[in-house]
């Protein structure tokens, strides 16, 4: 009797094991995947080239993977500006994440849910996402995610004169911006900081932030690009509408011929 009693524990305990190893079971992300990913910002041509070159992981037998796929997928399609017809690619991982407690991954496909859609011209879906993506990035350290996000929205509100709303998501990602050490994103957000201080006509604060953002491109080198002369166009025009026009002529002057907007002098 004691020898069943002992056989029954060891038999009930190794189902257990059993059952626990499966529940905690974790799906290795592929090398493939994980190449791309790391690539991803800096060279998205080639983390799609990657992307399409392996063998797509199993919709049925690797349902994480596949989803991982997908995500990055259409992450690099967005990153090089490809037209993409719909949002199905995506939704996919979007689906799969949303019941899971991955709040990256969550935020991710809600970004490019709402970037995809906002190209589409769905433009209320394209806020939903963002506005899912803004609350689950904030349990995460994804800086560069967080940026994306709430820039995306807060263009978005920009053009549709929600101007304080525009104001509070350019300025959480101008913080992303800084917490991520991304000086381009810096001055990204700094432009779109500066272009919600027009439309709140607080025109001193605009040109101070503008001119913050000229300073971080001449710092990237970009002193005697195209980019550097638009923002610089911008703080014209904010001297102009002050009615400062001895300064926006100064300004106007100082650009190359080719950069020069002779309808504005």
């Amino acid at each position: 009797m004691k020898i069943r009693t002992h056989i029954i524990i060891i038999i009930c305990t190794t189902l257990m094991t059993v059952g626990c190893s499966q529940n905690h079971k974790v799906t290795k992300q592929t090398p493939e995947l994980a190449k791309a990913e790391e690539v991803m910002f800096d060279h998205p041509d080639s983390a799609l080239h990657i992307l399409e070159s392996m063998p797509i992981p199993s919709a049925r037998k690797d349902k994480e993977n596949h989803a991982l796929w997908c995500l990055l997928t259409s992450q690099a399609k967005v990153k090089l500006i490809m037209k993409i017809p719909s949002d199905s690619l995506v939704k996919i991982a979007y689906d799969y994440y949303k019941s899971t407690d991955n709040a990256r991954r969550k935020a991710m496909s809600a970004l490019y849910m709402g970037d995809i859609n906002y190209e589409l011209g769905n433009i209320e879906e394209a806020m939903q996402y963002y506005l899912e993506g803004k609350t689950e990035v904030e349990k995460t350290e994804d800086y560069k995610t967080g940026y994306l996000i709430m820039s995306s929205l807060g263009k978005l509100y920009l053009y549709r004169r929600l101007n304080a709303y525009a104001l509070e998501a350019c300025t959480k990602a101008y913080d992303y911006a800084v917490k991520d050490s991304n000086k381009r994103y810096q001055m990204g957000a700094l432009q779109y900081l500066a272009r919600c201080y027009c439309i709140l006509n607080e025109l001193p604060k605009a040109i101070e932030t503008y001119q913050k953002c000229s300073d971080i491109a001449v710092e990237l080198g970009l002193n005697n690009k195209a980019y550097y002369y638009d923002i610089q166009t911008e703080i014209a025009l904010v001297y102009k509408n002050s009615s400062q026009f001895l300064q926006s002529l100064e300004i106007l002057k100082s650009f190359p011929v080719k950069f020069q907007s002779s309808s504005l002098i």
